[in-house]
């Protein structure tokens, strides 16, 4: 695309006159071909974020997100309470219930049963799934479980009973 000097029309690149001014156009002299300048140039040496990981460099971010996940992991682990341990319920029968880290639970007793009925137990979020076997058949009683301090609370939603327990 060309343009006329004199009045700054467009022009055909093959007339010799301008049809807007009528001024004559010689290629050297009179018809200029406009440089489209860009109206913000972008520097890529200017931006920060690839400044920033030009000057510490991938692997050492890598390394620094790997730390700070870890570190967030940790934490959750430590302040989560353990269910591990010797619990003595809250109410009249005041029973012991030991949840061992292999996953036995040690005192259960049911409906008259030895106070050694064979029991397991396994969590999954804040579920506590307890299987016991009573005579012959194994069961199994879901509770949603919290630890409150030295409290667990057992929270059977199919019966609406609430058990409670101190840690020994």
């Amino acid at each position: 695309m060309k343009f006329c000097s004199h009045c700054g029309k467009e022009i055909e690149n093959d007339f010799s006159f301008c049809s807007s001014c009528g001024k004559s156009l010689t290629l050297d002299e009179n018809v200029q071909t406009p440089q489209i300048m860009p109206q913000n140039p972008i520097n890529p040496k200017s931006n920060p974020i690839k400044k920033f990981i030009r000057q510490v460099g991938i692997g050492k971010i890598i390394v620094a997100i790997l730390i700070i996940v870890g570190i967030v992991f940790l934490i959750n682990i430590i302040s989560k309470p353990s269910i591990i341990g010797t619990w003595i319920g809250d109410d009249i029968a005041n029973f012991e219930w030991t949840f061992t880290e292999d996953g036995t639970l040690i005192g259960m007793t049911y409906a008259g049963g030895s106070k050694n009925t064979p029991a397991t137990y396994t969590i999954s979020g804040n579920q506590l799934e307890i299987r016991y076997k009573l005579l012959t058949n194994w069961h199994s009683t879901v509770y949603k479980y919290k630890i409150n301090g030295n409290k667990l609370i057992l929270i059977d939603e199919m019966y609406g009973q609430i058990n409670t327990f101190t840690k020994k």
